[in-house]
C-alpha cells in the first residue's frame, strides 16, 4: 500500500506492519495529518522524555478538537522510529472521518499487530475476529512478557470517537518494563484529563500528561518555515498571519492551504477577520452557488440533523439511495 505523500517512507513503519485491508484505511489518514506540521517542538520534547523515563508506563494526552493531537502523535511516532529504532511501535488512530472508529477495524488493527509481535499470526487467522474475541485476545497479548529485547510503544488516538463500545477496558493492563501505552481524546465539557483516567482505569497520579496549547508566534513561524518559507521570511507577513491563525492550528493549516492554492494572497490576509469565520463564510457561500447540487446537498444537511450519531458511507447509502447513486454524495 502505497501512502501518497512526498515524505512517506518516514511513516511506513505505522502502515506496512498491517494487511491491506487495515493500509487502505489507514495511509488516507496519515497521509492527511502529515501534510503541514510545524511548531511543537516543547510537545515533542515532552513525549520523548516520557518514553525515556522508566517508570512513567502510560501517557495521556487530552485538548480540545483542532490542536493537532494526531499530527502531533504522527510524527512523533516517525521520530521515535528514526532515532530509537529499538523501540516496535503499534499506532490504532479511532477515525469516524476514516472509518477506523468501529470495534472491527480498531480491535482489529490492534490485535493484529499485537498478534505479529508475539509471531502469533498464523493462529490468529484461524480465530475468530468478533469484537468480544478481539479484546479477549488482546487482553491476553497485552498481559503477555514482551519478546526478549522487545520495548513496546502502543498508541491509541482518538479514543473519544469510538462508535457503539468503548475502549476503557483495554489500557486496564499491567505495566510491564520495556512497554509504553499513549491514549489521546477529545477534551469535553463533562471529560477532562483525570476523568479519561478513570475511564481507562489509571491511577492520574501514576500517569504523564500533555499539555497541546495554541501556537505561540515563535511557533508559528516554525510552522511558516516548514511549510512556506518564502514568506516566512517577513515579519509583517508572520505577524498578520499569527493574528488571523490565533495560534490556532486548525486555522494555520487551512491558512497556509489557502495560500499554497492560490484563492488567499498574501496582501488580502491584512483585511481577513481572526478565526474560523472568513472560511465558514466561504463554505457557505460555495454550497449557495453549486444549484446543481442544492438538492443533494440539502439531503445530506437534513440527514445529519436528523442522525442521533456518526453516520457511516453505507448508512448513506441506505437512507439516500438516489442522492448516492448520482456520485455527488460522498461522506469527507
Amino acid at each position: 500500500m502505497m501512502l501518497h505523500h512526498p515524505n512517506r517512507q518516514r511513516f511506513r513503519h505505522l502502515i506496512d506492519p498491517l494487511s491491506g485491508a487495515f493500509q487502505a484505511r489507514l495511509a488516507p489518514l496519515i497521509a492527511h495529518y502529515t501534510a503541514l506540521f510545524g511548531g511543537r517542538d516543547a510537545e515533542l520534547a515532552a513525549l520523548d522524555a516520557f518514553l525515556a523515563d522508566p517508570h512513567a508506563p502510560f501517557g495521556l494526552l487530552v485538548a480540545p478538537t483542532g490542536l493537532g493531537k494526531t499530527a502531533l502523535l504522527i510524527h512523533w511516532l516517525a521520530r521515535v522510529q528514526q532515532e530509537q529504532p529499538q523501540w516496535q511501535i503499534i499506532f490504532v488512530p479511532l477515525s469516524i472521518r476514516y472509518e477506523t472508529a468501529s470495534a472491527p477495524i480498531a480491535l482489529g488493527m490492534l490485535a493484529y499487530r499485537l498478534a505479529d509481535l508475539h509471531g502469533d499470526l498464523e493462529q490468529f487467522r484461524d480465530y475468530a475476529h468478533s469484537p468480544s474475541h478481539l479484546r479477549t485476545l488482546i487482553a491476553d497479548y497485552l498481559r503477555r512478557p514482551l519478546p526478549e529485547a522487545t520495548q513496546l510503544l502502543i498508541v491509541l488516538d482518538g479514543i473519544d470517537e469510538a462508535t457503539g463500545w468503548t475502549v476503557g477496558p483495554l489500557c486496564d493492563v499491567p505495566p510491564q518494563p520495556g512497554l509504553k501505552l499513549v491514549i489521546a481524546a477529545r477534551q469535553r465539557a463533562m471529560m477532562h484529563a483525570d476523568d479519561w483516567c478513570q475511564h481507562v482505569g489509571w491511577t492520574p497520579t501514576a500517569v504523564a500528561q500533555f499539555a497541546l496549547p495554541h501556537l505561540g508566534r515563535p511557533a508559528i513561524a516554525a510552522l511558516l518555515r516548514q511549510s512556506a518559507p518564502a514568506l516566512a521570511a517577513d515579519p509583517a507577513f508572520v505577524e498578520q498571519f499569527f493574528r488571523v491563525s490565533e495560534g490556532d492550528p486548525l486555522t494555520s493549516n487551512l491558512l497556509i492551504r489557502a495560500l499554497q492554492a492560490g484563492t488567499l494572497t498574501p496582501d488580502a490576509l491584512t483585511q481577513r477577520p481572526p478565526g474560523l469565520e472568513a472560511f465558514l463564510s466561504d463554505w457557505v457561500e460555495t454550497l449557495r452557488r453549486r444549484q446543481q447540487a442544492s438538492q443533494t446537498i440539502r439531503e445530506l444537511l437534513a440527514l445529519c440533523a436528523a442522525a442521533y450519531g456518526p453516520l457511516s458511507s453505507d448508512d448513506l447509502h441506505a437512507l439516500a439511495p438516489a442522492a448516492t447513486a448520482t456520485g455527488t454524495l460522498e461522506p469527507g
